[in-house]
C-alpha cells in the first residue's frame, strides 16, 4: 500500500476499494507474467515480438486484447462458458489495455524523435 501520509492514502479515501484491489491484482499478474514471457532485458518482449508481422507492438497488444473482448461476447451470447475463465478474461482485457497505452506512449516518443527505436521488433514509426 501507499507509504504513510503520501497523496495516494487521501486518494484511497475516494474511490471504490475494489478497484484498487483489483490493480492490485493486475499488478502481480504483471509480474508472475513478465517473469514468463519477457526478458531481464525487457519485460514487455513476447509484446514487442509483434513487430516481426509489420505493425506496432501496441497495435499487437490490441489485438491481443481484443481476443479477449471476443471471449467475453461469447460468454454474453452463450450465456457461459465451459473452457475459460471469464474473470481471466476481465483482467486479461484491463492487463493488455495499460500495456497497449504504454507502447502507444513509447511509439509516440520514437515518432517524436524523444526516444531512440531500442527495439529491432517495432517497424518504423509511421508505419
Amino acid at each position: 500500500m501507499a507509504e504513510e501520509g503520501h497523496e495516494f492514502d487521501k486518494l484511497d479515501k475516494l474511490g471504490d476499494p475494489r478497484f484498487r484491489q483489483i490493480l492490485d491484482k493486475l499488478w502481480e499478474i504483471h509480474c508472475e507474467k513478465t517473469a514468463d514471457y519477457g526478458s531481464e532485458e525487457d519485460p514487455l518482449a513476447n509484446l514487442r515480438a509483434s513487430g516481426k508481422w509489420g505493425f506496432p507492438a501496441w497495435v499487437g497488444t490490441l489485438m491481443r486484447a481484443g481476443d479477449k473482448d471476443y471471449r467475453l461476447e461469447q460468454f454474453w451470447a452463450k450465456g457461459g462458458v465451459v473452457n475459460d475463465s471469464v474473470d481471466d478474461d476481465f483482467l486479461d482485457r484491463a492487463s493488455y489495455t495499460i500495456l497497449a497505452y504504454i507502447l502507444f506512449l513509447e511509439w509516440q516518443d520514437v515518432r517524436r524523435g524523444t526516444k531512440p527505436v531500442t527495439s529491432s521488433s517495432d517497424p518504423a514509426p509511421g508505419k
